[in-house]
């Protein structure tokens, strides 16, 4: 014999239906991940590329490193549950003074460059400051290429969702 339920869910001239969304959940969630690494990740990096080359190609070849030390970089740790966190930037070991070189700078020093092709101030002060003008590269390269390196982004990202679907 059945037994009763301990509480009446509907009436007993009632129809009761009941519906396990388990199964949607499950493929719901490996979809979403699926959309992040086959999708909203490249998207992702070609917009980062878009950015990334315009940077390499505006800087200055005569002040150091900077080319080389344009990077960027996916953050792995922020990179989780639906976002997609990337960098692009100068290396600061590589070009730890590019924001003078971006900004300009008053140089009190003289500066000599070595066989290496570094950069020297050395402790001779100059007769007077003198003021370096800003040869800007990195904002610049934002402003120029941020509307493209979106919408590439959101063209790879419909690209990528549209082979999943």
């Amino acid at each position: 014999m059945a037994r009763k339920p301990a509480i009446k869910l509907y009436a007993s001239d009632s129809l009761g239906m009941q519906f396990d969304s388990s199964e949607i959940l499950a493929n719901l969630l490996k979809f979403s991940k699926d959309v992040q690494e086959k999708a909203m990740r490249p998207a992702m990096y070609a917009a980062t590329t878009v950015l990334y080359s315009e940077i390499v190609l505006r800087a200055p070849e005569d002040k150091g490193h900077l080319k080389d030390a344009a990077y960027r970089w996916r953050d792995k740790t922020l990179s989780e549950n639906g976002i997609e966190s990337w960098v692009v930037g100068i290396n600061k070991v590589k070009a730890p003074h590019y924001h003078l070189v971006e900004h300009g700078h008053w140089q009190t020093h003289k500066v000599l460059m070595g066989a290496d092709g570094k950069f020297y101030t050395t402790k001779e002060l100059l007769p007077s400051p003198k003021w370096i003008p800003p040869q800007a590269f990195f904002r610049p390269a934002y402003d120029a290429k941020i509307n493209t390196a979106l919408q590439v982004a959101l063209e790879r990202l419909k690209f990528g969702v549209s082979k999943l679907v």
